[in-house]
């Protein structure tokens, strides 16, 4: 049990979101935990988090790694195993993140928490997050969601994806 002030620096320092307190709280010395030492300012926490979760990640297997990096793009719809399938994964590449509590299955595969993704796609190098964006484009339930992924995955200028971002634009505001 941490003393409150102690405990009220902390969700200061997190803003209340319950992970980032979490490892905040995991990564206090003993000193810092009985309140005899300061707790660092906020501009150290996010390095703090982006180590936390690239450790966990780092000792993951490279297939679950891509299955991951589709589900954090927003790929955990009906046609996820289509989607792994062209990254070199499977589904069951998903359990060593689930067993990491990374992933949770109540329905289809989802993030244990929103911060997940963001460190999940910052993992993986630039041409496999391109390549998971080229997979859900290919197998996207509809052409909205198709023309965000072609969009994420080009490499360059591309009048083809303009036009799409343009009319899906036009939809949105419509």
């Amino acid at each position: 049990s941490l003393p409150v002030e102690v405990m009220d620096r902390c969700i200061e320092l997190t803003g209340g979101n319950p992970l980032a307190l979490l490892h905040v709280c995991e990564a206090l010395s003993p000193d810092q935990r009985k309140g005899r030492q300061p707790i660092e300012a906020v501009t150290t926490l996010p390095s703090r988090l982006a180590e936390v979760f690239a450790a966990k990640l780092a000792v993951l297997p490279a297939a679950t790694l891509r299955a991951l990096a589709a589900v954090a793009a927003g790929g955990g719809g009906e046609r996820l195993a289509d989607v792994l399938s062209v990254l070199g994964a499977a589904p069951a590449d998903l359990a060593a993140a689930e067993a990491a509590g990374i992933v949770s299955f109540d329905g289809p595969p989802r993030l244990a928490h929103p911060l997940w993704s963001a460190a999940i796609l910052d993992a993986v190098d630039p041409a496999t997050r391109r390549r998971v964006h080229r997979a859900l484009a290919d197998h996207a339930v509809d052409a909205d969601r198709a023309a965000l992924h072609r969009a994420a995955a080009a490499e360059r200028a591309d009048e083809g994806v303009a036009r799409d971002l343009d009319a899906l634009a036009a939809r949105l505001v419509a």
